[in-house]
């Protein structure tokens, strides 16, 4: 049964943005319900809180990979998707559109760590090809896996540890810049088969 859930199927349009619907709505809905869990969600030390976050993380690293996996079809929908997650990171941080909204946070922090690990998966398959000879080798793939990974490790730890307000300062310009990065490389060139 685990292999019917897992196994590759190719999307279509229609199908890409019911299940992008799905995760978005998962992971934002649980988050938000955070408060239901523990009032005190603002406390540095509040374990029950971050215990509680593992569910988003967990939907959000499942829910991306399979999206990254199953839409080597419209790659296009795969750029719209990471270009819509920086924009609602530039919206959220930079103006008043969503009230700088914690609840969009918690949705966009754990997405983007999970578009970072499928960035992680996807350049290390790519530096696994370019050394047994199936592609051009490149070194710049490979400080492209380590930029991914730092970034991925940086949110994570700020956003369920450190809770560093200035460390948002530099972080979410970075989060924006890599998402319209991997956007660019998710329309240009059809990487779903390295993960």
């Amino acid at each position: 049964m685990i292999h019917q859930i897992f196994r590759r199927r190719d999307l279509g349009v229609i199908d890409s943005f019911i299940a992008a619907g799905i995760l978005v709505v998962a992971v934002f809905t649980w988050a938000e319900r955070s408060e239901m869990v523990d009032p005190n969600t603002d406390l540095a030390d509040n374990w029950s809180w971050r215990l509680w976050q593992i569910g988003p993380v967990v939907f959000s690293l499942i829910g991306v990979w399979l999206l990254w996996r199953n839409t080597s079809k419209v790659p296009w929908f795969r750029t719209l998707c990471l270009s819509s997650l920086a924009m609602a990171i530039l919206l959220n941080q930079y103006t008043d559109f969503f009230d700088h909204s914690v609840n969009l946070w918690n949705t966009i922090d754990p997405l983007f760590i999970a578009c970072a690990t499928v960035a992680v998966g996807t350049g290390w398959g790519r530096v696994m090809a370019q050394r047994q000879g199936m592609e051009p080798a490149s070194p710049f793939t490979l400080i492209a896996v380590v930029i991914a990974l730092g970034l991925a490790v940086s949110v994570f730890v700020n956003n369920y540890f450190v809770g560093d307000e200035g460390a948002w300062d530099v972080l979410d310009p970075l989060m924006i810049l890599s998402l319209l990065t991997w956007a660019i490389a998710a329309r240009r060139t059809n990487v779903g088969d390295a993960i």
